[in-house]
């Protein structure tokens, strides 16, 4: 067994525990160079020791004494100044609120142009389909277009349209049956033929700015929510020219 310079001063030094001086020991008897090492490293220790051992045993020079005894104590950090007390705050009292007025003081309502908007919205769904709903989207109403809807869904192509109601394309539907897209207004909706009658399937508000204009593509002007009941219904694609002027004369059967 080997052992490296570090260990065995740490032997000799005394600073290993019993059985690691033990192993050393053990092996020294019968490996004459590691005890040999192990002689060297006490020699030089011993050496190391009476060089100085004259150095530790001398009395410190007095003026090393005088000049610690001498060194100032460092000065005590001053108590942090006490924060002067806030200054109580000067209280006001309020005047009582005046009562409102009585209703039939009250000045009316400003209607503003906002809301005008908003009432002008409502009526345009409420137009579409028949009645005055909220301005939201509208699926699976199960409600009937006003007549003039009606009327657009039975005779008007799809197509650019100016008037009033404007019809997106047509298909047929996978439970039979035909539907419609169409736009009034600010008002976009899907309308199936179901039992000889058109049903509203679908109704939304069609994009800002709209304005009732020309219809352009069921994409670029139907709302998502339209968009996305048409794709449930719908089989195939959507009528060409020619099998939608064969559905009108059929009426739609």
């Amino acid at each position: 067994m080997t052992f490296d310079d570090e260990t065995l001063g740490a032997y000799v030094d005394g600073e290993l525990d019993a059985a690691a001086s033990a192993v050393i020991e053990a092996t020294a008897r019968t490996d004459q160079a590691l005890a040999v090492r192990i002689a060297d490293a006490r020699q030089v220790r011993s050496m190391m020791s009476g060089a100085f051992a004259s150095v530790v045993a001398e009395a410190p020079p007095k003026r090393l004494i005088k000049a610690v005894a001498s060194t100032p104590k460092p000065a005590q950090a001053p108590k942090p100044a006490q924060a002067p007390k806030p200054a109580q705050a000067k209280v006001i009292p309020f005047r009582k609120p005046a009562p409102p007025p009585a209703p039939s003081q009250q000045p009316p309502p400003q209607w503003s142009r906002p809301v005008w908007g908003a009432m002008a919205a409502c009526l345009a769904v409420g137009i579409a389909v028949g009645v005055v709903a909220p301005w939201e989207s509208k699926t699976d109403t199960g409600l009937s277009p006003s007549p003039l809807v009606v009327a657009a869904l039975n005779t008007q192509a799809s197509g650019p349209n100016a008037g009033p109601v404007r019809i997106g394309l047509s298909f047929k539907a996978r439970e039979g049956g035909y539907c419609r897209t169409f736009a009034a207004g600010a008002t976009a909706g899907l309308a199936c033929r179901e039992r000889g009658a058109w049903t509203v399937k679908a109704a939304a508000p069609t994009a800002a700015g709209d304005g009732g204009g020309a219809y352009q593509t069921a994409s670029s002007q139907t709302p998502a929510a339209v968009l996305d009941v048409m794709d449930a219904l719908i089989e195939g694609a959507p009528l060409d020219a020619q099998a939608e002027a064969k559905a009108r004369k059929r009426r739609w059967r």
